[in-house]
């Protein structure tokens, strides 16, 4: 029995090694690894964390031409009430970070599906998602034909995470993943 750990424990210690140096496999082990799921990658701190960070704002106009944050008419509102969006005095819009952006989504479902949504490989899924955000808004009774949704945008607002000890302010970028128009 001993033996047997021994081999696997041999096994993990040499599958990362050679993953974190670069160093190949041989062929006639390579197979047990992903067979027996001991593979790993460390991918998450190594050899840097993510930089990139970001959230969502939904802006939408209803048909009496209110403006609505599309987000919060769905549920996903920021449980800490944060104002998002501040209008500054030449008309440009500077988005605020929610204090914990995994409060806007009401489930983790919906944060992993969100996330996919802004990324370039998984544009695909904006079409259906902005024709299920007019359906649900505008069908079933919810609101009144004054209120009902004509179009929204989805913003992805983007920052770097800065380095530890960067004491410079971290710039935010949006950026306008999808333009809707309901009707």
């Amino acid at each position: 029995m001993n033996l047997v750990v021994a081999w696997f424990f041999a096994l993990i210690v040499a599958w990362n090694f050679c993953s974190w140096y670069n160093y190949p496999i041989p062929d006639s082990v390579r197979w047990m690894a992903p067979a027996l799921r001991l593979d790993q990658y460390w991918g998450m701190f190594a050899p840097a964390p993510g930089k990139l960070d970001g959230w969502m704002y939904m802006p939408g106009v209803l048909a009496d031409g209110t403006e609505v944050n599309v987000f919060e008419g769905f549920g996903f509102k920021d449980k800490l009430g944060d104002p998002r969006v501040e209008i500054m005095p030449d008309g440009s819009r500077k988005y605020h970070k929610p204090p914990l952006v995994s409060h806007q989504f009401p489930l983790e479902k919906w944060r992993k599906y969100l996330m996919n949504v802004q990324l370039s490989n998984h544009n695909f899924l904006r079409l259906p998602y902005g024709q299920y955000l007019c359906r649900e808004w505008n069908h079933y009774g919810k609101h009144p034909p004054n209120k009902l949704l004509k179009q929204y945008k989805i913003i992805y607002v983007t920052h770097l995470t800065p380095d530890p000890g960067d004491t410079e302010p971290v710039q935010e970028h949006p950026v306008e993943l999808w333009n809707h128009v309901c009707y």
